[in-house]
C-alpha cells in the first residue's frame, strides 16, 4: 500500500509527464476500441442481413438439393412428404419460429421486342414477409404481399430497365418443366426490387409459388428456410433435425454464406495489424516519457539507493507507477471510445458502396465488452512493459553518480 501511495503521489507531483503518457495510453486505447467496435457492428449487421435477408439461420432441401448436378429443373427438389415431415419435425423444435418454403427456378422473361434471362424464386408473401419483413426494398410499385395479384412478379431494377417495364406492364415467363417441356405464361409487374447489387438485379425474379408451381409442373419445392429465435441455437437444432430426418440434408447459413468468415477474417487482420502498429507506437512513446521521468530523478533515486533501498525495489516502483498510469489511461480512454461511439452512431454517417454494390451502408460501431477487455489488458501489460523496461537502467545507476547529481 505504500509503494501504490508513492506511486499516485509521483503521478500527481509530475504533472506535465503523466499527462503525455496518460493522453498516449487513453489515445491507443481509444483508437484499438473504436476500431474494434467497428468491425463488431460489421459483424452483427452482416450476421443479422445475411440470415434476415431470405436465407434463414438454417436450410433444409433433399439429397443433392445443395450442390448435385441436375438434368432437369427440381430434380432434387422436396416433395410435399419430405416437406411435411420437416414441417412436423420443426413443429416439435421450441428454438424454430418460422418455417418458409421457396423454389428457384431459370427461364427467360420477354416484354416482346426484348428477352432477357433470370434466376426467379418461387416465394409464399405470407410467409416470407413475416420472416424476412425488411428483406426487399421496394422501389418502384407494390411488394408481392397477400394483396398482390396471383400472377404478379417483383423484378430486379437493372432487369426492368433492360426489359424497358414498369410496375402494371405485363411480360412474359418461358421455362422448363420438371419433364423438359417448355411453358409459359403472361404476368403482371407489380414491383421493382433493388438489393443493392447490379449483378443480381439483372436476374432477379420474385413470383408466388403456387404459380411457380404451375409453370414447372410440380407440387415440389426447392428448399426450406428456419428461423430461430437465438442464434445460439443454430447447432443444436441443426444436429436433433438432421439425425431426425436422414432424408433431408441440413445447412446453417455459416456453411451457405461463407463470405461471412471471409469479411470478418479481412476486418479481423486489418484490426491486428493496426493494432499491432498503434501497440509499437505506444510502447516506444510510453518507454520515452517513463525513461525520461528516470533521467529526471536520478538524485531522487540515489537519495532512495543511499538510505538502503535496493534496485529491486526502487525499479518495482517505477513499474507500478506505468501500471497506475495504464489504468487512470484506460479507464479515461474507455470514456472518450463511448462518447465517440454514440456521437459517431448519432451522426448517421453513410460510407461508400463497397466493390459491386450501387448503396452505401451506414457507419455504425457497436460497444464490444469482450474486445474491450482485451484490449484494457494488453494496454495494461504494455504500461508494465514500457516501465520495465525503461527503468532497468535503475539496476546499472550507481549511487555515488546518482548523488553527484545534487
Amino acid at each position: 500500500m505504500m509503494w501504490l501511495s508513492l506511486a499516485l503521489r509521483n503521478i500527481v507531483a509530475n504533472r506535465r509527464r503523466s499527462m503525455l503518457a496518460l493522453a498516449a495510453i487513453a489515445a491507443a486505447a481509444v483508437a484499438m476500441m473504436l476500431f474494434a467496435d467497428y468491425v463488431n457492428a460489421i459483424r452483427v449487421g452482416l450476421r443479422h442481413t445475411t440470415i434476415h435477408d431470405g436465407l434463414g439461420h438454417m436450410r433444409a432441401a433433399a439429397r443433392g438439393g445443395f450442390d448435385a448436378y441436375e438434368e432437369k429443373q427440381l430434380q432434387h427438389g422436396m416433395t410435399p412428404a419430405q416437406y411435411a415431415a420437416l414441417e412436423k419435425a420443426a413443429g416439435s423444435e421450441p428454438a424454430v419460429r418460422r418455417i418458409v418454403p421457396g423454389l428457384s427456378f431459370q427461364g427467360l422473361v420477354s416484354n416482346g421486342p426484348r428477352t432477357l434471362s433470370f434466376s426467379g424464386s418461387g416465394v409464399d408473401p405470407v410467409l416470407e414477409s413475416a420472416a424476412f419483413s425488411a428483406s426487399h426494398d421496394i422501389v418502384k410499385g407494390a411488394p408481392l404481399n397477400a394483396s398482390a395479384p396471383d400472377d404478379g412478379v417483383v423484378l430486379g431494377t437493372e432487369l426492368a430497365h433492360r426489359l424497358g417495364v414498369e410496375p402494371g406492364q405485363t411480360v412474359t415467363l418461358l421455362t422448363s418443366t420438371v419433364s423438359g417441356a417448355i411453358n409459359a405464361s403472361d404476368v403482371q409487374v407489380v414491383g421493382l426490387e433493388s438489393t443493392g447489387s447490379p449483378e443480381r438485379d439483372l436476374h432477379l425474379l420474385r413470383a408466388r409459388l403456387p404459380l411457380v408451381q404451375s409453370l414447372l409442373a410440380t407440387d415440389r419445392v426447392s428448399s426450406v428456410a428456419l428461423l430461430l429465435d437465438d442464434d445460439a441455437d443454430v447447432d443444436a437444432v441443426q444436429r436433433r433435425l438432421a439425425a431426425a430426418l436422414p432424408q433431408l440434408e441440413l445447412r446453417n447459413w455459416l456453411q451457405l454464406a461463407p463470405y461471412y468468415t471471409q469479411v470478418l477474417g479481412l476486418y479481423e487482420n486489418l484490426f491486428r495489424i493496426f493494432g499491432l502498429f498503434i501497440l509499437v507506437v505506444s510502447l516506444l512513446g510510453l518507454t520515452t516519457i517513463i525513461l525520461t521521468s528516470v533521467l529526471e530523478r536520478s538524485r531522487e533515486i540515489g537519495v532512495m539507493r543511499a538510505l538502503g533501498i535496493s534496485a529491486w525495489h526502487v525499479r518495482r516502483a517505477f513499474v507500478l507507477e506505468g501500471l497506475v498510469l495504464c489504468v487512470i489511461g484506460v479507464a479515461a480512454g474507455m470514456l472518450v471510445a463511448a462518447g465517440l461511439g454514440e456521437g459517431i452512431n448519432a451522426l448517421r454517417i453513410t460510407m461508400p458502396p463497397p466493390p459491386g454494390q450501387t448503396e452505401g451502408y451506414p457507419l455504425r460501431v457497436l460497444w464490444d465488452w469482450q474486445a474491450t477487455a482485451g484490449i484494457a489488458t494488453v494496454v495494461l501489460l504494455l504500461g508494465i512493459a514500457a516501465a520495465w523496461m525503461a527503468s532497468g537502467r535503475v539496476t546499472r545507476l550507481k549511487v555515488i553518480d546518482a548523488l553527484g547529481a545534487l
